[in-house]
């Protein structure tokens, strides 16, 4: 297994030249505004898991810098902002780490084409992930169960003859 991963990282030269520097050191990103960029192909998924092992890392060192602050929060916000979420490697604990990061000046933006996608990756955390995401921003999706939900969340109408309809159908929403 580890043979097969290593196989697939050692085939692609600006992988292994990317992995090959020094390093960097996470705790001073908390120090200044700062952007990394991991841009990593969505059609070769080799590399995929490394991008979750970057980011489960530089979560838990942004954690340990919060903890070790005067006020347990990052003096400068963290934003970790996961394009294509559901289609990286499962991040083990993400639903704590939403949870935890709040009150540490650490937010997380998931985006994810579809709750149908995410509930087949995260199984039955992906409710409790779902509900631990305050701001939930609707793009376009032809995903039934996500527009079924947005609609349940927008509310009904009750009108004097006691009828209701929804605010925002499913329909509305396509």
């Amino acid at each position: 297994l580890v043979a097969t991963a290593l196989n697939r990282i050692s085939a692609n030269e600006e992988f292994v030249e990317f992995l090959s520097q020094e390093g960097m050191e996470f705790s001073t990103v908390t120090k200044q505004k700062t952007a990394i960029y991991l841009i990593i192909p969505d059609e070769n998924t080799s590399s995929h898991f490394v991008a979750s092992l970057f980011i489960s890392q530089l979560y838990e060192v942004m954690i340990q810098v919060a903890q070790k602050s005067n006020k347990c929060a990052l003096d400068v916000r963290m934003n970790f902002i996961i394009d294509e979420f559901a289609n990286l490697p499962k991040l083990e604990g993400i639903e704590t780490m939403i949870t935890a990061s709040r009150s540490r000046n650490i937010r997380f933006t998931l985006i994810a084409q579809g709750l149908t996608q995410l509930k087949q990756k995260y199984d039955e955390t992906a409710n409790t992930l779902c509900g631990n995401c305050n701001n939930w921003i609707y793009l376009y999706s032809k995903d039934y169960e996500l527009l079924k939900t947005i609609s349940n969340l927008c509310g009904q109408v009750i009108y004097d003859n006691k009828t209701t309809m929804p605010l925002l159908s499913e329909f509305d929403l396509q």
